[in-house]
């Protein structure tokens, strides 16, 4: 694995883009969120210290999902519109692979970006209602919308695939099909990105000595979802 070693923009501090898909490192020493480019790191201000939680997982956790091996190298903790949050952690595959391990309400859901199918429309955030069925996201696979709303990324640790600015809001809607499939489609690009993937127990990710989360479920106010 590549590592670039560099010093942050903002105190000097020594970090590392030890993945080559990370876009941002959280500085551990000031909390700057240090986004890397082609020319220079930027600043991008910054991020609280993420709410400590009943979680089984930490950065550095190594497991295996269909037989490849990955490792935890970051968590983004995002709040719910309608309260609460829950925390996606990037996993970094040794063939690769780039994937979220999304954790709430005591489940974990493992997904990777898919490209919608050619020709598929990808319905306008306005216009999806939970209970929707879509048939072509996913072919053979009908999926349900669950939920829609609104999230803002509140804190962060380690490494992060994407330019994670502070505080930026972002629409997302949630989907689910048979055998444990889930999707959700994130609005806050243009097009919408897909991530697809399915719930998982933490035995299938190779974790089974953890404990399950216990953090009690967000109350959700059903007006706020729509």
């Amino acid at each position: 694995m590549s590592v670039l070693k560099a010093n942050c923009p903002s105190c000097a501090g020594p970090i590392e883009f030890k993945a080559g898909s990370t876009i941002v490192v959280v500085c551990p020493l000031c909390r700057s969120a240090v986004s890397r480019t082609d020319r220079k790191l930027e600043d991008l201000g910054k991020v609280a210290e993420v709410v400590q939680s009943k979680s089984p997982l930490k950065v550095g956790l190594k497991g295996e999902y269909e037989g490849k091996r990955f490792e935890l190298t970051g968590r983004a903790q995002i709040k719910h519109g309608a309260g609460g949050f829950w925390d996606e952690w990037y996993a970094t595959f040794n063939n690769g692979w780039t994937g979220w391990l999304a954790e709430a309400q005591g489940r974990f859901y493992m997904t990777f970006y898919k490209p919608f199918p050619e020709g598929v429309i990808v319905p306008g955030y306005a216009g999806v209602t939970p209970g929707d069925k879509y048939t072509e996201i996913a072919p053979g696979t009908p999926l349900v919308v669950q939920e829609k709303g609104t999230a803002s990324y509140i804190a962060a640790e380690g490494e992060i695939p994407y330019k994670l600015d502070p505080d930026e809001k972002t629409k997302y809607v949630d989907l689910a099909g048979k055998n444990d499939v889930f999707a959700t489609i994130d609005y806050g690009t243009d097009p919408p990105f897909l991530f697809y993937g399915k719930e998982v127990s933490l035995d299938e990710i190779g974790l089974a000595e953890k404990k399950s989360a216990e953090r009690a479920a967000p109350r959700v106010d059903a007006t706020a979802m729509g």
